[in-house]
């Protein structure tokens, strides 16, 4: 099979490996769809991943074939991946952080992933796709599942004014979580006139260009944010984000950035704010994510932007979604 795959630190390229096999409990999954997900950039970015790694993590498929001990999927079969592995047993799955599970791997990020013509996924991650639904949105559940953790440990109310910074994948996919947990008065801050855009069509109140706006916007302390998810990953969008939330507020990080974040600590200090992390979620959590998306595929339409290519464009695919102003997103389509 083909699969994009680290060839050296920082470096992609398409190489042919021979075909995976699937074991007792596992799924041989043709990959129709994996997205390009700013982690990968970072995983890429930071040597975190050895040559030979095959990336991908937000993905699905077609079944291909089982393993011996699979009884409920067969070939043809239509299926999205949770990538996150977990024994369901272990401290860290207990406490709602599987993805830290040292039994099972993490697809994409410790395992080979998507970007392949061809993976093998443990039959209890792969989640049924009805025909209705097309595989590019199975492969949106992944982020979507990230930003319904990030909105539950923000727990907004319904009346509650929020803040969202960065509309990459994530981002957009927190706005959609947001308004799937009834909250209607949702700002985003995007510099990107494309993803505010897909904002705006996703049911965002106000979409501003930059944190200048913001300071502007957010007006005096009685009319701040109550709440804010940072997405964008921007170095200075802590100590923005202390300034236009409220005092008593709640800062939700959810990006990742590979330089060290400035915060206006006098001003998180002074206001008794709280400063929360979300990092992607548990079994319970996808489930979440999956059925609300299955039932409301409508919604996503918004998100389908993407830029499409097939494994051999793969790594400029890395390339465009480094500038937010080229593409909304991008996803591979290893099939093509």
């Amino acid at each position: 099979m083909r699969a994009l795959r680290v060839v050296r630190p920082g470096e992609l390229a398409v190489e042919t490996v021979p075909d995976p096999v699937p074991g007792p409990g596992e799924v041989l999954l043709a990959v129709e769809a994996c997205g390009v997900c700013g982690s990968d950039l970072h995983l890429l970015q930071m040597d975190t991943v050895a040559p030979g790694q095959i990336l991908g993590h937000e993905f699905s498929g077609r079944v291909l074939a089982t393993g011996s001990q699979v009884r409920d999927w067969r070939p043809g079969d239509r299926a999205a991946v949770n990538p996150v592995g977990q024994c369901g047993r272990c401290r860290w799955c207990q406490s709602g952080m599987g993805f830290l599970c040292a039994e099972y791997p993490n697809l994409g990020i410790n395992a080979p992933g998507g970007f392949a013509e061809l993976a093998v996924v443990p039959v209890e991650q792969l989640y049924r796709l009805p025909e209705a639904v097309s595989f590019e949105v199975g492969a949106l559940i992944e982020p979507l599942a990230v930003a319904w953790r990030a909105v539950a440990v923000g727990r907004p109310r319904p009346d509650d004014r929020v803040l969202v910074t960065g509309a990459g994948m994530v981002g957009l996919c927190t706005t959609v979580a947001l308004r799937a947990h009834g909250v209607q008065a949702i700002t985003v801050v995007e510099r990107a006139e494309n993803r505010r855009q897909v904002a705006s069509a996703l049911g965002a109140r106000k979409v501003l260009g930059d944190f200048t706006d913001l300071a502007r916007y957010a007006g005096p302390t009685s009319d701040r944010f109550d709440i804010a998810w940072e997405c964008s990953g921007a170095p200075d969008a802590l100590s923005w984000l202390t300034r236009t939330v409220r005092p008593g507020g709640t800062l939700v990080q959810v990006a990742l950035t590979g330089s060290m974040p400035k915060a206006a600590i006098w001003d998180f200090v002074n206001n008794g704010q709280a400063l929360l992390a979300s990092c992607a979620y548990d079994r319970d959590v996808y489930r979440q994510a999956y059925e609300w998306a299955i039932a409301h595929p409508d919604a996503l339409q918004p998100l389908l932007v993407h830029r499409k290519v097939g494994l051999s464009e793969a790594p400029d695919a890395f390339e465009w979604v480094r500038h937010p102003e080229a593409v909304v997103g991008a996803v591979v389509e290893p099939q093509r």
